[in-house]
């Protein structure tokens, strides 16, 4: 009875936990990826979700069963500001598509 999958959003404290293996897992599939797929990524929100609707599918079942697809969309979708705020790929992003966003 209590084993049951929950629809719907993990609370925060549910994310939490799980972060550690989601973070190493992410990591791991991101670290696939060549250094432009992940630079044309971070351009726009949707190919932000393009790139993370790949790296979900590369997660493991157990963190795809827990975790739902729309939160996780969501939430490497949010990261893409922390992104673009490194001098890095602002540099970059300045170079391949002539400015850089504003977020």
């Amino acid at each position: 009875m209590f084993n049951k999958i929950k629809k719907g959003f993990l609370s925060q404290y549910e994310l939490a936990k799980l972060a550690p293996r989601i973070n190493k897992q992410v990591k791991a599939a991101v670290s696939t990826f060549d250094k432009d797929e992940y630079s044309s990524a971070i351009e726009s929100d949707e190919k932000m979700t393009d790139f993370a609707e790949k790296v979900f599918s590369l997660l493991s079942a157990d963190i795809r069963v827990r975790v739902p697809k729309e939160q996780f969309l969501a939430m490497i979708v949010g990261q893409r500001s922390i992104a673009l705020k490194k001098s890095k790929n602002k540099k970059i992003l300045k170079q391949e598509v002539g400015f850089v966003p504003v977020v």
